[in-house]
């Protein structure tokens, strides 16, 4: 991805994609920087349907998620983070399609004693280690 897209997580162990290159997004995140304390804040924007959802990736709730490239990782309490990304690995296109929920697993990194909720994980600048870590 080109960093126009946000991807969420919940518990109901959906993963859900947010282009952030609509106007009106666009036009919010520049009136976030410039607005003078005391005066009416900018206005809020509302998205109200994701660009992309699947809840194929996992079967339990997801509590983290990061970009590794155009890829996803994603974890849930099922002792493993899923490296994953929308669409069939045969896909060059990178445009997220709303109305196709399919995905394509790249790898399944399994680890244990890790099957508990919100145990999050994160990844080194250079996209080489993977660290999972309680809070």
């Amino acid at each position: 991805m080109d960093g126009s897209t946000i991807v969420s997580c919940g518990m109901d162990h959906s993963l859900k994609m947010w282009k952030t290159d609509h106007e009106s997004i666009q036009t919010a995140l520049k009136e976030s920087y410039n607005f003078t304390q005391g005066k009416t804040r900018f206005t809020t924007v509302f998205q109200h349907f994701p660009d992309f959802s699947t809840r194929d990736v996992h079967r339990n709730y997801v509590d983290c998620v990061r970009w590794l490239g155009r890829f996803v990782l994603s974890k849930s309490c099922e002792n493993c983070i899923i490296c994953w990304k929308p669409g069939l690995l045969s896909d060059t296109e990178t445009a997220l399609k709303p109305k196709d929920n399919k995905v394509t697993v790249i790898h399944r990194f399994d680890y244990r004693d890790c099957d508990i909720w919100y145990m999050r994980f994160g990844i080194d600048y250079w996209q080489k280690v993977i660290i999972n870590i309680a809070l």
